[in-house]
């Protein structure tokens, strides 16, 4: 591809994820739950990934020099580290299963990996100022880099493969199983991406097999993500679901709503929570009951409404 064409793409997705940066900062602030906030986080952090990348991009041939690409790399690395931690929270938070990954443990080992990476590239790699490539006096600190990454990619591969094998095989169908089987799949194609780009830069430098790909993957698949999540604001139109008219709208319609799908007492208790926004661990914890009993009960409404997910019930019980 050529640069003009490349910069023009560039800008226009840094315009495409701005909106939806914009709409996830919204939406976390309108309905403050942990995987909005997740979003919103994931958005802004790609969001500066991005800009510090297309900085460094635009600046490789500047008089500015290896120390400035060498800066923006830092900061594009910075948030890209923050953003795989974020990437595997949200995983989390809709899978609604924190088991699979330590959050503590997460955020530890990506900063001790960041920490050992950046040190490398500061004090025994250099940058040069015609091509952003990476090279180091003593092949010994390549290799250690190499590796730190490789283990790096290879465990929160693993970390994805597990998402990935528990919503197959546990969730129930929905809207957060969607998510959650998406975000997952997602991060495990591109730790391998990762893994394959790093050995080809290393192993086969040769070869030009990294000049076909001129675009990282990941802003690519941000940019499905961000049609997705646009689609979802605009269709779904989650404010307004939960705004404070409609809250009142609900909780008027509900004992009719109840009575005409015929649900139980629990059940009525966890519809009406869910219509005033709150998300399983919050229901749980009015209501004194597990988390898999509430998927449970969801999962009831859900089959006797012949609702799809939660956007959808709330939307029949105001049409009622």
């Amino acid at each position: 591809m050529k640069e003009p064409a490349l910069v023009i793409l560039t800008i226009i997705m840094i315009l495409f994820m701005t909106a939806t940066a914009l709409l996830a900062v919204i939406l976390a602030a309108n309905k403050k739950t942990k995987a909005n906030i997740g979003i919103r986080n994931i958005s802004l952090l790609l969001l500066c990934y991005l800009l510090a990348a297309f900085l460094q991009y635009y600046f490789q041939r500047n008089a500015y020099g290896s120390n400035l690409i060498k800066t923006l790399g830092i900061l594009s690395d910075i948030c890209y580290f923050l953003f795989i931690v974020n990437w595997i929270y949200v995983i989390a938070e809709f899978s609604q299963n924190s088991q699979i990954s330590n959050k503590k443990i997460i955020a530890s080992v990506t900063a001790i990996y960041g920490i050992l990476t950046e040190l490398i590239v500061v004090f025994a790699g250099s940058f040069t100022s015609g091509g952003i490539i990476f090279s180091a006096q003593n092949t010994i600190w390549k290799y250690i880099l190499l590796w730190a990454n490789a283990l790096y990619a290879l465990w929160i591969l693993y970390i994805a493969a597990k998402y990935i094998i528990y919503c197959l095989k546990r969730m129930e169908k929905g809207i957060n199983r969607t998510i959650a089987l998406m975000f997952s799949i997602c991060l495990a194609f591109y730790m391998v991406w990762t893994l394959f780009s790093d050995y080809e830069n290393v192993y086969m430098p040769q070869s030009g097999l990294s000049g076909i790909i001129v675009i990282d993957p990941l802003l690519i698949i941000y940019c499905v993500v961000s049609a997705a999540t646009i689609y979802f604001f605009f269709k779904k139109d989650p404010l307004e679901l939960f705004s404070e008219e409609h809250k009142d709208t609900c909780k008027e319609q509900l004992p009719d709503f109840i009575s005409q799908y015929g649900l139980t007492k629990r059940e009525a208790e966890v519809l009406e929570l869910i219509c005033q926004g709150l998300n399983n661990p919050d229901i749980a914890e009015k209501l004194y009951i597990s988390e898999y009993t509430v998927k449970r009960h969801i999962n009831n409404i859900f089959h006797k409404t012949e609702a799809k997910n939660r956007y959808e019930l709330i939307s029949k019980v105001l049409k009622k």
